[in-house]
Order: C-alpha cells, then structure tokens, then sequence
C-alpha cells in the first residue's frame, strides 16, 4: 500500500433504537396474597350473574313465546329463479 491511499476508517455499527414500553410488564405473584373477607363477597355476585341468561337464550325465549306471536312476525322472502 502507498502512503497516498487513502484508506476509510472501518464502519462501525449502529446500535439499534429500543423503544421504550408503555405496558408495564412486571409479573406479580398473587398466590400467597390474603383475600379479605370483602373481596371473597364480591365473587358471589360474579356467580349469581352468571347464572342469568344470555341475550341468545333471552331472545330465543321471547321470539317463541306464543304470548308475543302477534307482535312478532317472520317476513317469507320469495326467491325468483329467472331474471
């Protein structure tokens, strides 16, 4: 190599950006945690709701009622064959 060469320095890497998380991931044991007696009344109402209907089985049980018949009607839709 002649001392007139130029020789460009070795390229060096750039360290990539990290965004920083909005979410705070830090795990937490609740396993050893004591549930007061509050906490553990609150999951009784979680139980009762659940034992209520659904709104599928809610409208199923409206729409079959003969009861309601006069107030709810299916509409038969005819299909043409030919255009």
């Amino acid at each position: 190599m002649d001392n007139n060469e130029y020789d460009p320095p070795p390229r060096q890497r750039k360290k990539p950006k990290v965004k920083e998380s909005i979410i705070d991931h830090t795990y937490r044991d609740y396993s050893q945690v004591e549930v007061s007696s509050d906490e553990e009344t609150a999951g009784d109402d979680k139980k009762q709701s659940r034992l209520q209907p659904n709104f599928p089985s809610k409208l199923h049980s409206i729409v079959s009622n003969p009861n309601y018949q006069h107030i709810i009607c299916w509409q038969v839709r005819f299909l043409r064959s030919g255009f």
